[in-house]
């Protein structure tokens, strides 16, 4: 079966994040891979994301409007499709 590099992309970004990032879906990601370019959009941290940390620190909420990734096309292909 054949994944389209954003659903790859997705699949890796869930696998990573899924345990800080609430309720991550395909909406609230957008990819331009010829540019190199990443973006992540309106995303809500689950109030146990430091929980395996040992840290003196609760949260309480947690979010970010907007994050956006620039990536070498070679370091981007390599990193994640040629695994």
């Amino acid at each position: 079966m054949f994944l389209s590099p954003q659903r790859a992309l997705e699949n890796f970004l869930k696998d990573s994040f899924g345990e800080l990032i609430e309720n991550f879906d395909s909406n609230q990601l957008n990819v331009g891979l010829m540019s190199g370019s990443v973006s992540l959009e309106n995303l809500t941290f689950k109030r146990t994301c430091f929980n395996d940390f040992i840290l003196p620190i609760e949260l309480r909420s947690g979010y970010i409007d907007s994050i956006s990734i620039k990536v070498q096309k070679f370091e981007f292909r390599k990193s994640i499709f040629c695994t």
